[in-house]
């Protein structure tokens, strides 16, 4: 398992990835980077990676992150539980819509999961960078409609898959930037279900359901990803010592966390999926946003 260094270095840099209540890109960036060091460490909490894997994913994070002033510790405070409903009130006025954002979904649910392992980094100055963050990705939306089906963990796992082969597939040939958010996208509303957010949860449910159909009409509209020449074929072994260990240096940075974030989300839904069929098809695509 990774040390909770990297998890607490995550937490912090998510709240200070907005340092004001406005969209920038070094901001984005940011978000991207704290979400990416929450992921690397619950992949290896999560028994996800064999040990070799660890050790290499711990040397790329310490190489291209951990010295960055972006996780430098925080001041020291007293945890404040209470404080954690602010945050959530803030979330369920920005999750749910389905008009194509996806990253007040994701980052929210990192951020939810890391202070649910560790509540006592649950403090009044995490809380507010986290409320900025998620404040930014405010959307004007029609009011959500949950789903009115029972969840099931397993059933969903499988359907974002078949999402993600059906976009990955679809986007052969281009940049696929839409198909590894399906799968970052569908990993968080799982995260929100197990976290017990269950409203909360069901609102992010409508809202990936409509970001899964747009990624697919976007790649005809203005959105289209631009042309990209595919990498040959190949299964990726992505919880093995070998495909990290092959990583080059920089591959972090480079792909602003979504290497490990896609390989994270992937890894967690063919943990749970119960569809011998589309994890296969999944893991055959997986080349298409990692390689």
């Amino acid at each position: 398992m990774l040390p909770d260094r990297y998890l607490i270095a995550g937490l912090d840099a998510l709240s200070r990835a907005h340092r004001t209540p406005t969209w920038q890109l070094e901001d984005f960036k940011d978000g991207h980077r704290g979400a990416g060091l929450i992921a690397g460490y619950f992949l290896a909490r999560d028994g996800l990676l064999e040990p070799q894997a660890e050790t290499a994913l711990m040397r790329a994070l310490d190489a291209e992150w951990m010295a960055r002033p972006l996780v430098a510790p925080m001041v020291d405070e007293p945890c404040a539980p209470s404080e954690l409903s602010t945050l959530l009130a803030v979330a369920a006025a920005c999750v749910g819509s389905t008009q194509g954002e996806v990253h007040h979904t994701i980052f929210l649910a990192a951020a939810l999961k890391a202070l649910a392992h560790r509540p006592d980094l649950i403090t009044s100055t995490r809380i507010a960078g986290l409320c900025r963050m998620e404040a930014v990705y405010r959307l004007a939306a029609a009011p959500v409609v949950p789903p009115a089906t029972a969840f099931d963990a397993a059933a969903f796992s499988s359907l974002v898959l078949e999402r993600f082969c059906a976009a990955a597939q679809a986007y052969a040939g281009r940049v696929q930037n839409f198909t590894g958010h399906v799968l970052t996208f569908g990993s968080a509303v799982v995260d929100l279900h197990d976290l017990g957010y269950d409203a909360l949860a069901r609102q992010a449910e409508v809202g990936f359901h409509g970001y899964a159909a747009s990624a697919l009409l976007a790649q005809q509209g203005p959105f289209a990803m631009p042309p990209k020449t595919d990498p040959p074929a190949r299964t990726i072994a992505l919880g093995q010592a070998a495909f990290w260990e092959s990583q080059p240096a920089g591959r972090l940075e480079a792909t602003l966390a979504h290497s490990l974030k896609y390989s994270a989300a992937l890894l967690t839904l063919l943990a749970r999926s119960r569809d011998p069929a589309v994890e296969a098809r999944s893991r055959a695509l997986a080349y298409l946003i990692l390689d």
